[in-house]
């Protein structure tokens, strides 16, 4: 890796929308006190120049110490995969949402040999992860994007080749209800960009959770309030923490350390809209 930025070398290996893109933004930048910039352009600009930011530095970490899950309670996980949702540096650094952590090690004390639960499974990072912490026996994923469906199920099958793997296009309250029945002792993860209230949204699925831990990846900014409703359907039958989504400075990160500073604050960039937050749901009887 370079010590030094070179957005030129950067350009050179990336696509042309985004060569194109980024000579946009120079262009708008040497204009910026003669004309309005529509912010939705600004917005997909600083995006595409993440992209190519993340793409230089997950290359560099495949490199020069393989594809194995670097930190976190993942660690040693194998991340082999074509295509990825979200921040595939710090997803292979194993600092990806690191406030979910302490959460995620609780669970492995709690809850070897249940079933993993995946609802918006992306690649698989937290399906796979969770399989291989839990030596889970059962893994179901659901997802809408048939991409994220291969590339968890291959993540999936790399990690835990001994689980018995369920796929799901799009889960609904009725389907997770019946996968319940048959397995009421599971992991659920649930980020399903604003679904979450839709999915436990019937006492029925509620009650059937009750012996099943949950992380709720909270979309305030789609529903807003939807953490309080959530929190009240589960009041009875869990015990019940919301987790803030924490800064994580890049140069804690030995990995980054060494890197140029845009490099570092790019590579470490989750991409929120607002900051997020979680429910972490226990069942009270356990």
């Amino acid at each position: 890796m370079p010590t030094k930025s070179s957005f030129s070398k950067a350009l050179c290996h990336a696509d042309a929308s985004i060569r194109d893109a980024f000579k946009r933004c120079l262009e708008l930048v040497g204009k910026e006190a003669k004309i309005a910039v529509p912010d939705d352009e600004l917005y997909a600009l600083r995006f595409k120049l993440k992209d190519i930011i993340q793409e230089r530095v997950y290359k560099y970490l495949l490199a020069s110490t393989g594809c194995l899950v670097r930190h976190g309670p993942f660690q040693g996980m194998s991340y082999e995969v074509r295509s990825t949702w979200g921040d595939p540096v710090m997803k292979l650094l194993g600092l990806y949402e690191s406030c979910l952590h302490p959460a995620i090690n609780s669970i492995a004390e709690e809850c070897f040999g249940y079933t993993v639960i995946d609802l918006g499974c992306a690649e698989g990072y937290y399906a796979a992860g969770l399989a291989k912490l839990l030596h889970a026996s059962h893994v179901i994923i659901s997802d809408i994007s048939k991409n994220a469906i291969t590339e968890s199920s291959s993540l999936v099958s790399l990690n835990c080749p001994s689980a018995d793997l369920l796929i799901y296009g799009k889960a609904t309250g009725e389907a997770l209800l019946g996968l319940l029945k048959v397995h009421p002792m599971s992991v659920i993860i649930c980020d399903i960009e604003g679904g979450e209230l839709e999915m436990f949204d019937s006492r029925d699925v509620v009650k059937a959770c009750q012996s099943s831990y949950l992380i709720i990846e909270l979309h305030e900014f789609c529903r807003p309030g939807v953490g309080d409703i959530l929190s009240s359907k589960f009041s009875s039958s869990h015990n019940i923490k919301r987790v803030k989504e924490l800064d994580l400075a890049p140069t804690d990160v030995p990995e980054l350390r060494t890197l140029p500073g845009l490099d570092r604050a790019l590579s470490s960039c989750e991409s929120r809209p607002e900051p997020m937050e979680w429910l972490y749901l226990t069942p009270v009887a356990r």
